[in-house]
């Protein structure tokens, strides 16, 4: 599993390389997202499975997910898969394309649990995805409230999974918990004054409910 950033570009792309099911995320970039509506545009309710903190301990030897940012509460950004290796990975090629809808650099991790893949973009949007397909299951558009100003640019850096929750931290200085299955609001909180300078980046860690 990788991310990693391009700036100034065309259209934001997320694919998924066969041989095997890891996936590869890069960014370019397409148009200016709708910063005044929040929403997840839920066609089809994802498939989404509760994530238990023995999971999320257990993370550095999932070889079936990739359920924190950095790959675990280590840090590591090591996936111990070994379907893709040495002997296949030139084999690999790209089984899907997915665009966003946002215009602007990405420097995020995509979090894949049981098959479905939660991507964030700049601006605060959340996608998650069948994995597999690439089909879109929601799309959540963060309404921002005041944002005065932001360290390195408007990008996000992933999100957190615990129990049937999506959590987002972001620009305006949120923290969002997301229906894992929906998209929808389950509850917001403000975590710092955005007025006084403060945004948030960061994909947040979830440890024991908190």
């Amino acid at each position: 599993m990788s991310s990693w950033k391009t700036a100034g570009a065309v259209g934001t792309f997320v694919l998924a390389f066969a041989v095997t099911s890891l996936n590869l995320a890069w960014s370019e970039d397409t148009k200016l997202p709708n910063l005044d509506v929040a929403a997840a545009r839920a066609a089809n309710d994802a498939p989404a499975t509760p994530v238990t903190q023995d999971q999320l301990n257990a993370a550095a030897g999932d070889e079936s997910n990739f359920l924190q940012t950095n790959g675990n509460y280590d840090q590591t950004r090591y996936f111990p898969g070994k379907q893709i290796n040495t002997s296949n990975v030139g084999k690999l090629h790209p089984a899907w394309i997915f665009q966003t809808e946002v215009k602007e650099s990405q420097e995020t991790t995509p979090i894949v649990v049981n098959g479905v893949m939660y991507v964030t973009t700049s601006f605060d949007h959340v996608y998650a995805l069948n994995a597999k397909t690439g089909e879109e299951y929601w799309h959540y558009k963060h309404a921002m409230g005041p944002v005065t100003t932001y360290c390195c640019g408007p990008n996000n850096r992933g999100v957190a999974v615990y129990d049937d929750k999506v959590y987002l931290a972001t620009l305006d200085s949120q923290l969002v918990a997301l229906n894992a299955k929906t998209g929808s609001i389950v509850w917001q909180t403000q975590i710092a004054d955005p007025t006084l300078g403060y945004s948030e980046t960061m994909a947040p860690t979830a440890v024991n409910g908190k």
